[in-house]
């Protein structure tokens, strides 16, 4: 993606590995106006699963092979905003939002953050076991931030704190909820593709998620309401979309339950648009969750959807409006409402229709990467 007069735009980020903010992230750089911005992807190491999409979108990838915890990498950061004349930087992630934040102001270019993370205890614990980690992490963290020309934040709660705290002026924070491209979604797409393949009878149910199988997604508790279900109802499915470092524990919580033929584990699929609206009701039983792209996936896809007030969840969804919500960690409450709407398809088709607008008034990428791009021209015209 290349224009001599366009604005060089660096994106940092952690890794290429399977996430959302890496969905995130190329949902950006294929709406971007390329015209006004040529963009350019710096990762830190690890993983590099979506290369391929990148490339196929002619845009400039640096590997650094770096571990993201050693702070010398800052200075291979450095070298290439020097060396590619780099006008603005965006961070993402953890770790590069640090690494990143220093790197550019060493450099004298202009620094957007973009707080993938969110701000509650439980989702910074999942990355750091040690608190003076943890605390030494933050306080440089935030101490960079007064020189960020524009901090983005997914979420109405992660604003308020940011405010409340004195962290960072608020003329320099920026809601800018995630987005997805609607037209990836389709709702009319052919419903018997999974029956087929996974062998369910069409008087079957099929409830569905989608998501990493690691410790934050609450899998656990997903097991437990499934189970709770099949001891009540023949006529379900419950399929998880998905790996991840629990999937053996949860194969085998699986195994456990009164009806284990009928908890399918699928593995990774690269088809989710495709099969998303195969499922009749979408599950989800994230502990932490920062913001949750995949449930404006399952609503664009014409999915009811039950999740947990797990944090960026709880701001997406109306609850008994165009989704449901119900406590984390309560494998009760999550069957009760699966049984719910097992037995009510006319509520399941209003929260549905519902849902639809929401997504498509509230969440299309076209107008969220309007937002980004006015604040690039915001930042790129304000005074070092």
């Amino acid at each position: 993606m290349k224009n001599n007069k366009a604005v060089k735009v660096l994106f940092i980020i952690d890794s290429l590995r399977i996430g959302g903010a890496q969905e995130i992230l190329i949902n950006i750089v294929e709406e971007i106006n390329c015209n006004k911005y040529e963009i350019m992807v710096c990762c830190l190491g690890g993983e590099n699963h979506y290369t391929k999409n990148f490339k196929n979108l002619n845009v400039r990838i640096i590997n650094l092979n770096k571990s993201k915890y050693n702070l010398l990498t800052i200075f291979n950061i450095i070298n290439v905003i020097k060396n590619n004349k780099i006008e603005i930087i965006h961070t993402n992630l953890f770790y590069s939002n640090l690494i990143g934040v220093i790197a550019g102001f060493l450099s004298h270019v202009k620094i957007i953050v973009h707080d993938h993370s969110g701000t509650t205890t439980d989702i910074f614990d999942s990355y750091f076991r040690w608190k003076l980690f943890n605390k030494i992490y933050f306080s440089l963290f935030y101490f960079f931030l007064m020189y960020v020309d524009k901090l983005i934040v997914l979420t109405k709660r992660d604003f308020n704190y940011y405010l409340d705290n004195s962290i960072i002026s608020g003329r320099k924070i920026l809601l800018m909820p995630n987005g997805i491209c609607i037209n990836k979604f389709n709702p009319s797409n052919e419903k018997n593709i999974l029956r087929k393949e996974l062998q369910i009878t069409q008087d079957e149910k099929i409830i569905g998620t989608v998501c990493r199988l690691s410790s934050e997604k609450g899998m656990e508790s997903f097991v437990a309401a499934a189970n709770n279900v099949l001891t009540t109802r023949e006529d379900v499915t419950f399929v998880i979309v998905g790996d991840g470092p629990m999937r053996d524990k949860l194969q085998k919580m699986a195994l456990a339950s009164s009806k284990p033929q009928k908890i399918i584990f699928t593995g990774y699929r690269s088809d989710v648009p495709r099969i998303l609206p195969c499922f009749d009701i979408f599950l989800l039983a994230f502990l932490s969750e920062s913001f949750g792209i995949v449930i404006l996936e399952a609503m664009a896809s014409g999915v009811p959807v039950i999740a947990t007030r797990s944090g960026g969840p709880a701001e997406i969804i109306e609850d008994g409006i165009d989704g449901f919500l119900v406590n984390p960690r309560d494998s009760e409450q999550l069957s009760e409402k699966v049984l719910f709407l097992l037995d009510r398809p006319d509520v399941r088709k209003e929260v549905k229709n519902r849902a639809l607008k929401k997504v498509s008034e509230k969440y299309d990428i076209v107008n969220i990467v309007k937002q980004l791009e006015d604040a690039y021209a915001e930042v790129s015209i304000q005074d070092n």
